[in-house]
């Protein structure tokens, strides 16, 4: 026999619906804080000599 439910399958939907979300908006925020990292780099890095 199968186990009963303690929550309905919207509500585990949500729950990793929103889990999903919190983890790529704290990708997404690595992402920028490099874009920005590179983008000083490149303004304010000299070429390396040869």
């Amino acid at each position: 026999m199968m186990p009963t439910r303690r929550r309905t399958r919207e509500q585990d939907r949500k729950d990793r619906i929103t889990a999903e979300r919190r983890l790529r908006a704290e990708l997404n925020n690595d992402l920028e804080f490099e874009r920005q990292y590179q983008a000083w780099l490149n303004t304010s890095a000299e070429p390396p000599p040869f």
